[in-house]
């Protein structure tokens, strides 16, 4: 089941542990060299590209009107991930409710009070918001993400109001109300008591990819009860996708040309955009529990050298042969086809 991402309050429970790109706009026409192809927007927001290649972790999604924005954790710090760029949160003072202000951009902020959200973007105030967790006056990024494990089999869903833990296939579930949150080094740890004894919950801002699926997510999850502890993966894969751009410098294992440029940005509205080589993109993705797929790409018609040009259809060649997605150890987004051949991006 396909689940639409960037247009519902939160991230996380259910089925669905990865989010993926809802219906939208088809783009009118592959990329080419023709002088009428249609000419799309620029790719991707100006801003500066994270200094962490780390995801988000607790993030949730504002839906304000036709547009949307995430706010998640990074470390200690509050981001807010919106137009293709990544802002670090403060706190600032507000005569009512909750407001955090974007540190190198006083002019883009987040608000709550009471059930409602607002978002400034620029000094623009966007249509209201709808939130999950976040309006009723908690901090950004809610503690609410699902994850699950294998060999044995377990699933967990945690919000702010409740766990739930589901120890193999078809175990009964134990469910605890939950606590607050406690930092434990680069992650949270809820310790709460079910049946009687304490069930503890620790998700840790860590690439974790499921060893059923291969699917990356953002989160390692560990959880203990009983006397017996339980190993896995949680929150959106898709978390791990969107956010800055990121900058091409490899395709095929053949490098790419010095001192060109290709690029690529996951919105959180199910386009896909970025500079090809030559020639400006736009298309859609989605990402479903296994699968990453990119297509419906269209873009302008400028002609550029013939090695440039050439170096264009390969990276949209690979894109539109993307089926799964890897995060290395250094942080880079490698895409990946059913055959051979491979993209390296990085932020």
């Amino acid at each position: 089941m396909r689940l639409a991402f960037g247009v519902v309050a939160g991230l996380l429970l259910g089925s669905g542990l990865a989010g993926c790109a809802g219906p939208g706009p088809q783009a009118a026409s592959p990329v080419s060299t023709s002088a009428s192809a249609p000419a799309p927007a620029s790719a991707a927001a100006a801003g500066p590209s994270p200094a962490s290649v780390r995801p988000l972790a607790f993030a949730s999604t504002l839906s304000c009107g036709e547009r949307s924005a995430t706010v998640g954790s990074r470390g200690n710090a509050w981001v807010l991930a919106v137009e293709g760029r990544e802002l670090t949160l403060r706190t600032v003072p507000a005569p009512v409710g909750v407001r955090y202000e974007a540190v190198d951009e006083p002019g883009t902020s987040v608000a709550n009070v009471g059930d409602r959200a607002r978002v400034v973007v620029r000094g623009e105030a966007w249509p209201e918001c709808r939130t999950g967790p976040l309006a009723s006056g908690a901090p950004p990024g809610p503690p609410s993400f699902a994850a699950r494990g294998h060999e044995p089999a377990w699933r967990l869903e945690l919000d702010g109001a409740r766990i739930r833990f589901v120890p193999g296939m078809d175990g009964a579930a134990i469910e605890a109300r939950t606590p607050a949150a406690q930092p434990a080094g680069a992650g949270r740890r809820w310790t709460a008591s079910a049946q009687g004894r304490p069930l503890t919950v620790t998700a840790t801002e860590r690439v974790c990819t499921d060893t059923m699926t291969g699917m990356p997510h953002p989160l390692e999850v560990s959880v203990g009860h009983d006397g017996r502890d339980w190993r896995g993966c949680g929150g959106e894969p898709a978390m791990l996708l969107g956010g800055a751009e990121w900058v091409v410098e490899d395709i095929d294992g053949g490098g790419i040309i010095d001192r060109s440029r290709a690029t690529l940005v996951f919105l959180p509205d199910g386009r896909i955009a970025g500079r090809a080589s030559c020639n400006e993109y736009v298309g859609r993705w989605t990402l479903d529990a296994e699968r990453l797929s990119i297509g419906n790409l269209a873009g302008t018609a400028k002609a550029c050298a013939p090695s440039l040009m050439l170096q264009e259809r390969r990276f949209l060649d690979r894109m539109k042969a993307v089926s799964r997605f890897e995060i290395t150890p250094e942080g880079a987004l490698r895409l990946l086809a059913d055959g051979p051949g491979s993209l390296l991006a990085r932020r």
